[in-house]
């Protein structure tokens, strides 16, 4: 009987964990698909597309929305894209894309 009650917990632990862990993934993932932003319409496509990918790539990578929200802000031209495109790409590519998020600022 005891071990019936140990097993019953650890079913319920362990339920709880897994729905926790779904519920916070579909969270992020219907957070990005509301995302909408006037930088995809300024941009050039490309360009959009690799600072939109920075972005997407550092929300996999820390699971905070709240940082993505920061790398989207200001069509890309902030701290926080400087950061995620540190973190997620090369140091030759991560200066130039930010280089160009910054001069696509100043121009529109």
């Amino acid at each position: 009987m005891c071990t019936l009650k140990v097993r019953a917990t650890i079913f319920i632990l362990i339920s709880m964990f897994v729905i926790q862990a779904f519920s916070s993934s579909m969270n992020i993932h219907l957070y990005k698909r509301s995302f909408k932003s006037a930088c995809d319409v300024k941009y050039d496509s490309s360009l959009y597309a690799r600072c939109d990918r920075v972005c997407e790539d550092c929300l996999e990578i820390y699971k905070d929305v709240d940082i993505h929200a920061g790398c989207k802000s200001n069509c890309f031209n902030n701290s926080f894209f400087v950061k995620c495109a540190e973190t997620v790409l090369p140091e030759s590519d991560a200066n130039s894309l930010i280089q160009k998020a910054k001069d696509h600022s100043k121009v529109n």
